[in-house]
């Protein structure tokens, strides 16, 4: 199944559960939510059976028959490349679903996946600060926990108030009622017992051991961290969390049959997250009187959640760039597919030729979007794929598809004595409606129309050498058929298509080189 393909259940989907609601068709509404099991949260009964009478109501006195349906805005990222999408299909988010009734307007984002039996569902549901924007306060941003490692996330804030007051915040039953985990504390069944020495129990929720303190400056327990230095007439607070693990600790509750869901975010939980974030701003607000603008979410006093969707956004995107960064990239291999094996060009001409399905054919121009590199013939497939990748993520929040398949044109060649170091001046993106502005690096050219000499490769391609030198026979092709070269390859002229995103040059690949000509 393509991304697109996905991209259309997933709207099939919406349009499933929307249709539930007006016809009040509960079983069908509950079908399409992962559940998780039946719990109690500070004495509150939650789970499939709560969200069953939720909905009966609803559908009681009658909510779902006024409200309408706006998709208009709808962006849809896909992923299938994580852990959970490799094991269970894929996962994806779908925002805004704007919800217009007599009581205003609502904008939802939805978490979803898709079963092994190919049906998407909801996992997680999240009222929208604002659909308009995804932007966030500088506030936020400066304030957001720092991932450090699969377990453990760090905050770390300057307080305008002095050492000793936030020592005192921290350290004292009377000082931490006002901030920690204020979810068990609204609830009215955290209590505090403190003996702060090392060795000590610190109990709250559960009961801690004081791994080592020191006044003034440390409270080392195993799941927290809390350090303390003296700046100026305020103070620097650095928080560690040790245990952020989706998979290890409390989030279990929330997505029980998906055991790797949370390898979209790194293994982080988001609502920990947000949780621990929410407990530093009451710290701070009790300490100072400062306000935050932003707010925790529906779970909580039915606010708007602009706290859990930013830790939605954050932690997927961080993940996200992290496994581009960190891809290896592909290097040259010899006909043999050793790296270290001598390149024999005439051999490598021979194999790039054997491949090669030629013909003439007539295409219409393409607008297209691409991003334009220099590099080394060495490093340029791996800039290929980053670059491919940045101009569809880019199409894809613009809420569009692109209109056709990832392509690369060579726009200069700068030979050197070892192949390897050739500089190459090259373009990469996708055809894209015209609708979808230019913005930045990301540039508006177009793809000519007229008579091309088309060459479908479908042999392995082990390298960016196999390819470059399939152009001298499609230019003898062209030379053969009585045309004249509008340009040649080198130039502003061939580009070759790929079939899949990014070009990974290993067995089994296909792609196809264009060249215009004239006749």
């Amino acid at each position: 199944m393509t991304e697109k393909g996905m991209k259309g259940e997933i709207r099939s989907a919406l349009d499933r559960y929307h249709a539930a609601q007006k016809a009040g068709d509960l079983d069908a509404i509950m079908q399409m939510f992962v559940h998780e099991p039946q719990h109690v949260i500070n004495g509150v009964p939650a789970g499939p059976e709560a969200m069953r009478r939720d909905v009966e109501a609803h559908i009681g006195r009658n909510a779902y028959a006024s409200v309408t349906v706006d998709l208009s805005r709808l962006r849809i990222s896909v992923d299938t490349t994580s852990d959970y999408a490799s094991t269970h299909g894929a996962n994806a988010t779908a925002e805004p679903v704007i919800y217009n009734s007599d009581d205003g307007q609502r904008a939802m984002a939805y978490d979803m996946i898709r079963s092994e039996e190919n049906a998407w569902q909801f996992v997680h549901q999240q009222v929208l600060p604002d659909p308009d924007t995804r932007a966030y306060s500088d506030q936020l941003l400066a304030h957001a926990g720092t991932p450090l490692d699969k377990q453990t996330m760090v905050w770390t804030r300057r307080l305008d108030v002095p050492l000793e007051e936030v020592w005192h915040a921290v350290s004292t039953e009377e000082g931490l009622k006002k901030w920690w985990l204020p979810k068990e504390r609204d609830g009215g069944g955290l209590q505090f017992a403190l003996d702060l020495r090392k060795g000590g129990a610190f109990r709250h929720s559960w009961e801690s051991t004081i791994l080592d303190v020191r006044e003034h400056a440390l409270i080392d327990l195993k799941e927290f961290r809390i350090e303390l230095q003296r700046d100026g007439d305020g103070t620097l607070l650095t928080f560690f969390v040790f245990t952020m693990n989706g998979d290890e600790w409390r989030a279990f509750w929330r997505v029980p049959y998906t055991p790797l869901y949370y390898a979209q975010f790194g293994g982080f939980d988001p609502w920990t997250a947000r949780g621990w974030h929410d407990a530093l701003d009451l710290l701070e607000t009790s300490l100072t009187g400062r306000e935050f603008d932003h707010t925790l979410g529906p779970e909580w006093e039915g606010r708007p959640g602009q706290l859990i969707h930013f830790y939605l956004t954050y932690l997927r995107e961080l993940h996200r760039q992290k496994a581009l960064s960190s891809r290896p990239a592909l290097k040259f291999a010899g006909p043999g597919g050793r790296s270290d094996e001598a390149i024999n060009p005439e051999v490598l001409k021979n194999q790039a030729y054997e491949g090669l399905q030629l013909r003439l054919e007539t295409r219409t121009p393409q607008s297209v979007l691409v991003i334009e590199r220099e590099t080394s013939a060495e490093g340029h497939p791996a800039a290929a794929a980053e670059m491919l990748n940045l101009v569809a993520d880019y199409i894809s929040e613009q809420g569009e598809d692109p209109s056709g398949r990832p392509f690369m044109r060579i726009l200069e060649l700068t030979p050197a004595s070892n192949p390897r170091e050739n500089r190459i001046r090259f373009e990469a993106g996708f055809p894209a409606s015209p609708t979808v502005a230019a913005r930045s690096e990301i540039q508006r050219r177009e793809l000519p129309g007229g008579t091309v000499v088309s060459a479908v490769q479908k042999d392995p391609i082990d390298s960016s050498i196999r390819g470059f030198n399939a152009w001298p026979r499609i230019i003898q092709y062209a030379e053969e058929q009585g045309a004249t070269l509008d340009s040649v390859w080198g130039g502003a002229g061939g580009w070759q298509e790929f079939v899949e995103i990014p070009p990974v040059y290993g067995k089994g690949d296909e792609s196809k080189l264009y060249l215009p000509i004239s006749r």
